[in-house]
C-alpha cells in the first residue's frame, strides 16, 4: 500500500493507451558508443551509478548452472532513488515510496504491459549465442549521464557451432517513461544487424562495435569456426 498519492484507475487506464501508442513510434538514431564507457559486468554484485545521481545502483549478475551446455547467467538491475516528498493537494502520482529506496527496473516491451526485470545470456558449448554490454556515458543534450544496454541475439542456425546472423538491441534506461508502468526501464531505441554472421557474439560486440568483454568467465565463447 502506497504512502503517497495512490495511483487511480482511470490514471492506470491511460497510462496503458500511452504504452500501446508509444511502442508504435520511430526509433531513435543508433547512438556512438566508445569502449571506455563499458561497464564490465562480472558474476555477483556490480555497483556502478547508472541514473547520474550520485549514488551507486546495483547490477546482479547470478548463474543458472544446469545438466546441459545451455547453462546461462541472468542480469537484473535495480536502481537507488529518493522519494520526493509527498505534498497534501499535489494533482501528481507519486510512484517512488517515502520509505522505499531501491527499485526494479523493467524491460517493458518484453511481455508488455508490465514487462520482464531480467535478461539471459543464451550459451552453447562452443559459442555465446546471447549477451550483454553496459554503457553509461555523457549525454551532453541532455547534461547529465546516459545508460545504455545492448545486446547482441544470434540467430539458432543448424548448430551452436555455426556462424549466423547477429542482431544488436540498443536499450536506455528512463525514469517515468511513458512506455513503461514502472517508474524506471530499459526503452527499447534501436535495433540493427551486425555486418557478418558470427558464432559468439562476444566477437560480434568486438569487431562490430569496439566493446570488449569484461568477465573471464565467458573467455571459453570465443569460439570462431575456422580460426
Amino acid at each position: 500500500m502506497r504512502l503517497a498519492h495512490p495511483l487511480a484507475k482511470g490514471a492506470m487506464l491511460a497510462t496503458l493507451l500511452l504504452f500501446s501508442q508509444a511502442g508504435a513510434g520511430a526509433e531513435e538514431a543508433t547512438p556512438r558508443f566508445e569502449a571506455k564507457d563499458m561497464v564490465p559486468l562480472v558474476h555477483g554484485p556490480n555497483w556502478v551509478d547508472m541514473d547520474g545521481d550520485g549514488h551507486k545502483d546495483l547490477v546482479m549478475k547470478s548463474r543458472v548452472t544446469i545438466n546441459s551446455p545451455h547453462s546461462l547467467s541472468l542480469y537484473s538491475f535495480h536502481v537507488w532513488a529518493e522519494a520526493k516528498p509527498f505534498k497534501p493537494g499535489d494533482k501528481n502520482d507519486q510512484l517512488l515510496e517515502p520509505q522505499i529506496h531501491w527499485y526494479a527496473v523493467s524491460f517493458p516491451e518484453r511481455e508488455p504491459p508490465l514487462g520482464r526485470f531480467s535478461v539471459s545470456t543464451h550459451e552453447g558449448a562452443d559459442c555465446l549465442l546471447r549477451d550483454y554490454r553496459l554503457i553509461v556515458q555523457q549525454d551532453n543534450v541532455r547534461r547529465g549521464k546516459a545508460t545504455f544496454l545492448i545486446e547482441a541475439q544470434r540467430e539458432s542456425g543448424e548448430s551452436y557451432a555455426d556462424r549466423a546472423p547477429v542482431t544488436f538491441t540498443v536499450y536506455r534506461l528512463e525514469k517515468g517513461s511513458v512506455k513503461a508502468l514502472n517508474e524506471f526501464a530499459f526503452i527499447k531505441v534501436r535495433e540493427f544487424k551486425a555486418g557478418k554472421a558470427y558464432c559468439s557474439v562476444g566477437n560480434a560486440f568486438k569487431e562490430e562495435l569496439g566493446l570488449p568483454g569484461g568477465d573471464p568467465a565467458f573467455d571459453d565463447h570465443n569460439y570462431e569456426p575456422g580460426k
